[in-house]
């Protein structure tokens, strides 16, 4: 990703977010308070929030070990953490093929 889209991606709404990685705005604010201590966008001074590349990252971590692994949400906290019994597996390829269409709009 350049500088240029880097930029971009720090200024994405909830709503851009929602779009790109086909969360509903609601999971995604609930994750953030599932998940404060790993996902945790920056807020504009009107309390908006703006998402950076890794916010989008993070959140199709979370994404696929709740929706697509199956993990509770106290198993996915293990998980990020580190303490889980199976490594989590890593999700480059999910993440480039949904963070493709900002790619694509720059």
């Amino acid at each position: 990703m350049n500088e240029t889209m880097k930029a971009q991606a720090e200024k994405l709404s909830i709503g851009d977010v929602s779009r790109i990685c086909g969360v509903p705005s609601h999971t995604i604010r609930y994750w953030e308070k599932e998940f404060g201590d790993y996902l945790c966008p920056n807020r504009t001074a009107g309390k908006q929030r703006r998402y950076a590349e890794r916010d989008i990252q993070r959140l199709v971590r979370i994404k696929k070990l709740l929706w697509i692994d199956g993990f509770t949400i106290a198993g996915a906290h293990r998980t990020l953490r580190g303490d889980a019994v199976f490594p989590l597996l890593a999700a480059d390829k999910d993440i480039d093929e949904i963070l493709n269409p900002l790619s694509n709009a720059a």
